[in-house]
């Protein structure tokens, strides 16, 4: 596939999930047997689809206004490297966090490789500490 084919697939999966959220688009991105490898570090066990779908419902549920906006991406062979502003209002639990009202404006960075059109591998970093002050967790 051409670089910008896999850039594609990365955008059109990121412009899923915001409002209106196409859960079809979100799940048919990724090919079977995605590696979830970015996840693990967050809930502690390996991510396989169906866990990952578990974990964006609720996430969507702590978040129901989230915007992505991609700032920016670089493809090179099968790798979409991408920096994503991410942006809603805190309506449900969050990272273990009791809904707070607060409006959150925080970074995500990552990795996902892109095989046959889909998402074969996908590895994020989350602003985290950004995060949990904007919901008054730390003080940092």
């Amino acid at each position: 596939m051409a670089l910008e084919d896999n850039k594609d697939v990365v955008r059109r999966f990121e412009e899923a999930g915001n409002d209106p959220k196409d859960l079809d688009a979100i799940w048919n991105s990724f090919a079977p047997g995605c590696q979830f490898t970015g996840l693990p570090r967050q809930a502690g066990h390996t991510f396989t689809l169906e866990d990952y779908k578990t974990f964006l419902l609720s996430y969507f549920e702590a978040l129901p206004d989230v915007v992505f906006t991609i700032e920016d991406m670089v493809a090179e062979d099968d790798k979409v490297w991408f920096r994503l502003n991410i942006q809603g209002t805190h309506r449900g639990t969050l990272r273990g966090v009791p809904a707070t009202g607060n409006r959150v404006n925080y970074t995500q960075i990552g990795m996902f490789r892109v095989r046959d059109g889909k998402i074969a591998e996908t590895n994020s970093y989350f602003d985290n500490v950004t995060l949990l002050k904007q919901l008054g967790v730390t003080a940092i």
